[in-house]
């Protein structure tokens, strides 16, 4: 297919929502056009030209989207993904209308989120920027040297910080908090800072997750579990694994031979795409 990809293009959006999903959609054999967002909208002269247009994220991009004068006569099919729940607790309630007028078919990434007609779909995983050792095949050897026992990666909001408040001290002194940024001449490289995440995610032990603000199951889960870093949601657990290499290891391996199987971006798409299909056939 021939498919023109909208996206926000900047490193608070998830990987597999921007330019992983590209990648993805390219290596599915599809012709993409790349129309990544940032301070201005980047986008082909012609929409009736491709099978379909795919907009990731219409909640954030969908304004800028609806104000070319062609978006919403466009003949072809328009298929949106959200990248939040609905209600959410720093902005109340997505505009559900407006939303709706963006694209005519959407996933929503929140089950509870199909009572505004939207069709559930989680999120994915790109296994070709995170898994576990990139050499893992080719070697025999499983997985890298993981020096980082405790950590999390991603922004800390309000919500997180007071959360972070109610640890433990000690537990707190042993929990690496950061992000991973590469920034060269023209700003920040957005592929090459997704290189040295999914790189750390294969350094640490334990990943302890910190509250999102969206009700659904966030991206760092996927690509944190494909890496083989193994999800902690409380000290306690925390700790256990911790003390237990065998347990954690096992839990590992499982988890990310699991995610890489179940949560493949390549499933995502093709349910995408699959309106789009239904389309063609009628």
């Amino acid at each position: 297919m021939k498919l023109a990809v909208f996206y926000p293009q900047n490193l608070t959006c998830a990987w597999s929502l921007q330019d992983g999903l590209c990648d993805t959609l390219e290596r599915m054999s599809h012709e993409v056009t790349r129309c990544g967002i940032t301070d201005k909208l980047r986008r082909p002269r012609d929409l009736n030209a491709y099978d379909a247009l795919i907009v990731s994220g219409p909640e954030h991009i969908g304004s800028k989207l609806r104000a070319q004068k062609d978006w919403e006569s466009a003949k072809v099919p328009k298929v949106g993904w959200l990248h939040e729940s609905v209600r959410r607790e720093d902005y109340g309630t997505l505009d559900v209308e407006a939303i709706k007028r963006t694209c005519d078919q959407v996933f929503c990434p929140a089950l509870e989120d199909e009572e505004f007609g939207f069709t559930h779909l989680p999120f994915g995983v790109d296994t070709a920027m995170f898994r576990e050792d990139p050499d893992y095949g080719d070697t025999g050897s499983y997985g890298p040297a993981r020096d980082i026992d405790l950590a999390f990666i991603g922004m800390m909001y309000p919500k997180r910080q007071a959360y972070l408040n109610t640890l433990p001290a000690e537990f707190r002194a042993k929990l690496t908090i950061g992000n991973c940024l590469v920034q060269d001449i023209h700003g920040a490289n957005i592929r090459k800072s997704m290189e040295l995440y999914a790189d750390t995610l294969r350094r640490i032990k334990v990943f302890y997750m910190l509250p999102a603000l969206s009700r659904l199951t966030v991206t760092k889960i996927y690509e944190a579990k494909a890496c083989g870093a193994v999800i902690a949601t409380s000290p306690e657990q925390a700790e256990v694994l911790l003390a237990n290499d065998a347990q954690r290891e096992l839990a590992s391996r499982t988890n990310s031979e699991k995610t890489i199987k179940e949560d493949l971006l390549e499933k995502r798409c093709e349910v995408l795409l699959s309106h789009v299909r239904a389309g063609v056939a009628a």
